[in-house]
């Protein structure tokens, strides 16, 4: 029940003084619907992606850091195994840009996503060093 109150802090949005200092995107804001999100303003932007929805079993389905969100959260709308969790309360996005590949591997062991998917432009050697790198706001520390 925990897991499901820190993931449902995502889709209310940020609070608070820590909500400017964030990495992830969008901030002071919901996290949006991947069903309805226009990912076009992202293209050729590199960054760490993150996908989770909000059923009686809240997961995190899909992280990744990719060489191009714009494509990788458009292409990630249109695959099955992304979108079989849509009636699991929704699938949502948050992203972060200026990320290290070792930064990202710290955030993807931590938030342990279901899915072992391949997403589009994704850059599958992120070393074996980890690196700190804040989870998105309202996870907690999941690890």
């Amino acid at each position: 029940m925990a897991l499901r109150a820190r993931l449902s802090s995502l889709v209310r949005g940020l609070a608070g003084s820590s909500a400017p200092s964030s990495p992830w995107q969008p901030v002071g804001q919901p996290y949006p619907l991947l069903t309805t999100f226009e990912a076009a303003p992202l293209n050729n932007v590199p960054g760490l992606v993150a996908f989770w929805h909000l059923g009686v079993r809240p997961q995190w389905l899909k992280v990744a850091l990719v060489q191009n969100l714009g494509l990788a959260i458009a292409k990630a709308a249109a695959t099955p195994a992304i979108m079989s969790y849509r009636p699991n309360g929704d699938v949502y996005l948050a992203w972060a840009r200026s990320i290290q590949p070792a930064q990202a591997k710290h955030v993807i062991e931590a938030l342990q996503p279901v899915l072992k998917i391949k997403l589009d432009t994704e850059i599958d050697n992120l070393g074996d060093a980890k690196a700190d790198f804040p989870l998105p706001p309202g996870t907690g520390d999941l690890s």
